[in-house]
């Protein structure tokens, strides 16, 4: 009986070795699989961090772009603005001149006389501009109407654009209408508008008038 109770617990306890075993490595792969899962999760998160560094530099792209844009939107500014410094463009009618060669410009007690030329064609330009305010200014100062002054010899019969002050002294006949109508004077520049008459047409008899637009800036 004592060998065969013997066997028994043997046995017993080779069945308990053998069921632990089987659970340690049940425990083993449920370990493998958290593992797995874990690294995968790993991998996500790197992917969503790519992802975002794309959109990062995206945006990084979309900004630099707009600044650009806004560089070359300023530079062309400065360009049009550059064409005329020195120099006057002028509209007589519908039709511009641009004149790119500053004669002459003398800005003196807040008054300013110039003339300029074209280089590419026969035309030249001359606006005689007082203080702003020079008709609320003593009459012993001698301060003139301003006027201006357009010559066009590109053509059969010379045109020759004016209005105001001394360019119109001697003429009868001049509509009454025919004078620089605004403008405004700083430091070696000046713009305004004028009413102007062609000389030529006033001496045949049927005098030509047109609106003028000018804007002028000295060296």
């Amino acid at each position: 009986m004592t060998g065969r109770r013997r066997i028994a617990l043997l046995g017993g306890v080779a069945a308990m070795m053998i069921a632990t075993a089987a659970c340690g490595s049940d425990d083993s792969g449920s370990g493998s699989t958290d593992e797995g899962a874990v690294e995968s999760t790993g991998d996500d998160a790197a992917v969503t961090t790519e992802g975002s560094d794309q959109e990062g530099t995206a945006g990084d792209d979309r900004a630099e772009t707009e600044s650009e844009s806004e560089s070359d939107s300023e530079s062309d500014g400065a360009d049009d603005s550059a064409s005329i410094s020195p120099g006057a463009v002028v509209t007589v009618g519908d039709e511009q001149f641009v004149f790119d060669q500053e004669v002459v410009c003398v800005a003196l007690g807040g008054a300013v006389g110039a003339s300029f030329l074209s280089t590419s064609d026969d035309t030249s330009f001359d606006v005689d501009l007082p203080p702003q305010d020079w008709e609320d200014r003593s009459a012993d100062e001698g301060w003139e109407a301003p006027s201006v002054r357009l010559d066009d010899d590109r053509v059969d019969v010379p045109v020759s654009w004016r209005a105001g002050g001394d360019v119109l002294a001697g003429m009868t006949d001049v509509p009454t209408e025919v004078e620089v109508t605004s403008f405004v004077v700083g430091d070696g520049a000046g713009s305004g508008t004028a009413v102007v008459v062609d000389v030529n047409s006033v001496m045949l008899g049927a005098p030509v008038v047109t609106d003028m637009a000018f804007e002028f800036n000295c060296s």
